[in-house]
């Protein structure tokens, strides 16, 4: 990601942090929770690398094949800001598992004289904030429910990611007997490969295949279309011919029955394996610091 497309990507942090702030105004919270949360959300969520959530940007505008519009990348950029508290959620009560002094160049949130251990609700919160945001901006989506299920599902697996991280190396006690290189593979995958690389592609796939719907029925010359075309039989191009750029809900369901029948899902999987998906994050994290 360039330095202008980052920018343009932070440029959006301020405006969902106002929702946020401006939701809990809402409910009668006093100016100081306002301005603790607003803290809260400065300190923790904008800071860092910012690979996660670019990267939702990204691999939606590369299976699109275009640049996006507007719309289209404030939605990507929403669901990247989603990421981010995530993120800083899993920070900052790992810090306080692990009694870390600094983050990111900075007090861990919880070692601020003022914070302590008010730092765990705070954590709290950060996880909040993002159904709220998917609340705000994609409550009419019919891919909302899965954007919901696919947060708490990888929230649920880097957690037991965490639990194996912290059985397996208690502070007060070092044993090496118990490291293995299968239980390093484990805790590689849930505490960290989940969230920060399968989370971020699957976002952008559901927003894509969310919009599968609109892009048949005003006759895109979308990514699907286009590999559904050259894995069709006789019989599916013939539905897609009768059916595909019709505004009709009927016709529209017969084109997505072919792509589910052309396994359009495991194609994607693939494809994102050997192309710019994987190309991309490689860009993001090479060379990376911590």
């Amino acid at each position: 990601m360039s330095n202008s497309s980052h920018a343009r990507f932070r440029a959006v942090f301020p405006v969902i942090r106002d929702q946020l702030l401006e939701h809990i105004k809402g409910e009668g919270m006093p100016e100081p929770a306002v301005q603790w949360y607003r803290k809260n959300l400065d300190y923790n969520v904008p800071g860092g690398k910012l690979i996660r959530g670019p990267s939702v940007v990204d691999t939606v505008e590369i299976l699109k094949g275009r640049s996006l519009t507007d719309d289209e990348y404030i939605k990507a950029a929403v669901l990247g800001w989603c990421v981010e508290p995530l993120q800083a959620y899993f920070l900052v009560s790992d810090d306080i598992m692990d009694a870390s002094i600094t983050r990111r160049s900075q007090p861990c949130w919880y070692r601020n004289v003022e914070v302590g251990m008010i730092a765990i609700n705070d954590s709290f919160m950060l996880e909040s904030a993002i159904y709220r945001l998917l609340k705000v901006h994609f409550k009419d989506q019919p891919y909302y429910i899965d954007l919901m299920d696919l947060f708490h599902e990888t929230t649920y697996q880097t957690e037991m990611g965490q639990l194996l991280d912290l059985i397996n190396a208690p502070e007060d006690k070092v044993d090496p007997t118990k490291f293995s290189l299968e239980k390093h593979r484990l805790i590689v995958i849930y505490k960290t490969a989940y969230y920060s690389f399968y989370l971020p592609v699957a976002l952008a796939m559901y927003m894509l295949l969310g919009e599968i719907g609109t892009d048949i029925v005003d006759n895109k010359c979308s990514w699907c279309i286009n590999v559904a075309l050259s894995l069709a039989d006789g019989s599916q191009r013939a539905i897609i011919d009768e059916n595909y750029g019709r505004k009709d809900p009927v016709k529209e369901a017969r084109v997505k029955e072919v792509y589910e029948q052309v396994g359009l899902r495991k194609v994607y999987s693939e494809y994102e394996e050997k192309t710019d998906v994987f190309t991309s994050f490689l860009n993001k994290i090479y060379k990376r610091t911590k």
